[in-house]
């Protein structure tokens, strides 16, 4: 399926001291599922430092979580509703929030429907 998206990155230069592997499993499963759910549109990517804190954001223009499910979307084997051809076990999410919970850094999500998801990755440097 060709997809229409644009794909913009807006991160400036901060050093995060973490374990890569697990910050890498954190972004690729968020980014992967932006592309999954969003079939045009844009996809941002983009980090800001404020007071001790590093935020990096993942946002993109897909389909949307209903606000009453966003729970449900980090439970091992739940799927989202979408509109698409490709297998998965629904473990990426759910995967994510064990690699933050295990670097004690925060998940923000937020969603509306038909008009795009924000997920906000929260590391705090005090934890670091």
């Amino acid at each position: 399926m060709n997809k229409k998206l644009i794909m913009h990155t807006r991160c400036n230069d901060y050093t995060i001291h973490s374990d890569p592997a697990l910050l890498e499993v954190i972004l690729r499963n968020i980014l992967a599922n932006a592309v999954k759910f969003t079939e045009r549109g844009k996809i941002l990517l983009a980090s800001r430092h404020i007071k001790n804190q590093t935020v990096i954001y993942i946002m993109d223009t897909g389909q949307g979580i209903d606000e009453n499910k966003i729970d449900d979307i980090f439970k091992p084997y739940t799927r989202g509703e979408a509109v698409t051809n490709e297998i998965g076990l629904g473990l990426g999410l759910a995967i994510v929030m064990h690699a933050v919970n295990l670097l004690g850094y925060e998940l923000d999500v937020r969603s509306r429907l038909d008009h795009g998801t924000c997920f906000r990755l929260i590391i705090d440097k005090s934890n670091v």
